[in-house]
């Protein structure tokens, strides 16, 4: 921080020493022309272009159209996500469902209107004005992509996909089993222990929820915090079963080099949880004109079908199903038109706290003492 602060103060010194013979020679080139507009975005790695990793997805289309410029950060978790939206950095920030009444609540969002996105009409009608999204009419988010976190596997580790979260508690499996290292542990094991209302868990199904991901832990599962680890050690075979999203699955089976076999998803008979993500407007927004501008160009069913026919999103956009590959829409069950509905969508957790303990005393072994 302090060599950047000192980069800063020199060019602002040298900037100064030179400014005038500058300004003289661009007043004899005629006015400077105006820097071009800009977007700071907030976004989960798997909307990132993966050839310029500091653009969001469809960036070049955009700058093209508006002379604009794009620049995006990948989150690798809900922390840095939170962490952004504090931070004023960013004009926009990709927020999953359960996260949005917290930002609302923090007032890091600003109101949205929707009648002036021309492709918002188009997302799906369980997508538009979505409860956790929503205060007193006015709309806080426009939701973008979705998924399911449903339980992957190598198959060329394990031949048959597995019917239960219970499989990550396998002893065959110990040792090779991976899931995120946050509350969504604690989702999965409430669903394996037979509690499928995950989100509302108190007394004793939180504490067994609690027990059942101390289990995990002590049989040495990887626990993630980044996308890019998760896919890595996915596509170099190191975990045979894991938690994941459609997305990863993708990303592991096209990335170079595999040590692993080819990767699948399973949907286990418990019932399988799934997240919304959802373009926000936050109070550090400097163009909002430009904002709704790129968040309609992201909901439009080209950059939609892109997307999913890439990256394995499930579009928020219904118009954008019929331009997507067969192959895609049977993965993503997007010819099923209640598959989403089916999803145990994620919501906000009112004892949060509760269930960051029980997640820390996981990690550390304490609840199996």
């Amino acid at each position: 921080m302090r060599r950047i602060r000192l980069f800063i103060v020199v060019c602002a010194a040298v900037l100064g020493l030179t400014g005038a013979g500058t300004c003289a020679s661009a007043s004899s080139r005629g006015p400077v022309p105006a820097p071009s507009p800009r977007l700071r975005i907030a976004t989960w790695q798997r909307y990132l272009d993966p050839r310029r990793p500091d653009k969001p997805w469809a960036w070049q289309a955009f700058e093209r159209a508006t002379g604009a410029v794009l620049g995006a950060v990948g989150m690798g978790n809900s922390d840095d996500l939170i962490a952004a939206a504090r931070s004023d950095t960013f004009d926009l920030i990709v927020a999953p469902s359960h996260l949005v009444p917290d930002l609302i609540g923090m007032n890091r969002l600003v109101p949205i209107p929707v009648s002036r996105l021309s492709h918002y009409a188009s997302l799906q009608p369980n997508l538009q004005h979505v409860r956790y999204g929503l205060v007193d009419g006015v709309d806080y988010c426009v939701p973008y992509a979705w998924g399911p976190l449903a339980l992957a596997y190598d198959k060329l580790a394990c031949t048959q996909p597995p019917r239960s979260w219970r499989a990550l508690w396998e002893p065959t499996w110990r040792g090779r089993v991976a899931h995120w290292d946050d509350m969504a542990l604690l989702w999965t094991a409430a669903l394996a222990s037979g509690h499928p209302d995950c989100f509302h868990l108190e007394g004793h199904a939180l504490w067994e929820a609690g027990r059942w991901a101390a289990r995990l832990c002590a049989q040495g599962a990887l626990l993630w915090r980044d996308e890019t680890a998760q896919v890595v050690d996915m596509a170099a075979g190191r975990v045979a079963l894991c938690a994941a999203d459609p997305s990863a699955v993708a990303r592991a089976n096209r990335l170079s080099g595999r040590g692993g076999g080819t990767w699948a998803l399973a949907y286990p008979e418990e019932g399988v949880t799934g997240f919304v993500d959802n373009y926000c407007v936050t109070t550090s927004c400097r163009d909002l004109k430009l904002a709704l501008a790129f968040i309609d160009s992201a909901c439009s069913p080209p950059v939609q079908a892109a997307l999913s026919n890439f990256n394995a999103c499930g579009p928020a956009s219904a118009a954008a199903v019929r331009q997507i590959s067969p192959a895609r829409r049977a993965q993503l069950n997007l010819d099923d038109p209640n598959h989403l509905n089916r999803l145990i969508l994620w919501r906000p957790v009112p004892n949060a706290a509760d269930y960051a303990r029980i997640m820390a005393d996981a990690r550390s072994g304490r609840l199996l003492q």
